[in-house]
């Protein structure tokens, strides 16, 4: 990415951030063919999580545990009281994967 700023910027200034962010965001738009709307529409969801952020598991690849623990993906999505939106969109996900999985090993038709 290449952005031409106004000479006497500094990296890591507030305005020089903003001409940068800009720059990027443009870019994406260009790249993806979104509107802004439609980035709008795009940030303001959860996004799934990648890797535990607590308990047992913490920093550990939430597929890797799906795969070998399923049993700790149903007990917090049944027991935790306080979730994020990230979390829950996360564990629904992998949940319904796994059961997806277990109905192709059962022979049972999705």
């Amino acid at each position: 990415l290449s952005v031409q700023t106004p000479p006497g910027l500094h990296h890591h200034r507030a305005l020089y951030d903003c001409y940068i962010t800009a720059a990027l965001l443009i870019d994406i738009m260009r790249t993806t063919g979104w509107t802004a709307e439609e980035m709008v529409n795009i940030t303001g969801r959860p996004a799934l999580l990648t890797t535990f952020p607590f308990g047992k598991y913490r920093g550990k690849a939430v597929s890797e545990v799906a795969k070998r623990d399923p049993g700790y993906l149903r007990w917090l999505f049944n027991n935790l009281d306080n979730m994020s939106p990230e979390l829950r969109l996360t564990l629904k996900h992998y949940l319904e994967d796994v059961q997806a999985g277990e109905q192709r090993s059962n022979g049972t038709p999705q």
